[in-house]
């Protein structure tokens, strides 16, 4: 049977709480000021978190004139004014946002006013709230009720695009000259 000396661990126990108590009495005069409070950069919930993880996001917003070339960016999304040239994967124009240039992009997304070119290899999607007016050529058209297309369109080479059931049935139609 083992007995245990009360007397013997509770020393060993007094020995190991005394220095961190007398550490923390020598640094009692020391105050740690933590830095002041700043308010965090405001967090846009129209966001796609998909959109948030890719690195080259511009944003123009709101109230800002921006006039210039935008080259090789993933996500640009205009929620102000802006004439110019922009190449991007998905260009974004705000119901507030007005654009006025080129556009090259993967997909373009309209809900406010767009005049000019743009070669858009994806989607155009063309918002209740959107108008564009110019030479667009697109792989693919959505145009929401109240959207306005003027100009002329053009419907360029689709990208794996699944046959219609019409296609499927009768195959692949070919053009006679």
């Amino acid at each position: 049977m083992l007995m245990k000396n009360n007397s013997a661990s509770s020393k060993r126990a007094d020995a190991v709480k005394e220095p961190a108590l007398n550490a923390f009495s020598e640094s009692a005069n020391q105050v740690d000021i933590p830095a002041p409070h700043r308010t965090p950069l405001p967090v846009y919930d129209e966001i796609p978190s998909s959109v948030a993880r890719e690195t080259k996001v511009i944003t123009v917003g709101t109230g800002v004139v921006f006039s210039g070339r935008i080259i090789e960016a993933d996500h640009v999304k205009l929620e102000g004014t802006a004439d110019g040239e922009i190449t991007a994967k998905t260009v974004e124009l705000s119901a507030a946002g007005s654009l006025d240039g080129n556009v090259q992009c993967e997909t373009f997304i309209v809900a406010g006013t767009f005049s000019g070119e743009a070669e858009v290899t994806g989607s155009l999607s063309v918002k209740n709230t959107g108008r564009i007016e110019g030479k667009i050529s697109y792989g693919s058209l959505a145009v929401e009720a109240g959207g306005a297309v003027l100009g002329t369109l053009e419907q360029g080479e689709t990208k794996n695009l699944s046959p219609t059931p019409l296609e499927e049935f009768m195959g692949p139609s070919s053009k006679t000259g």
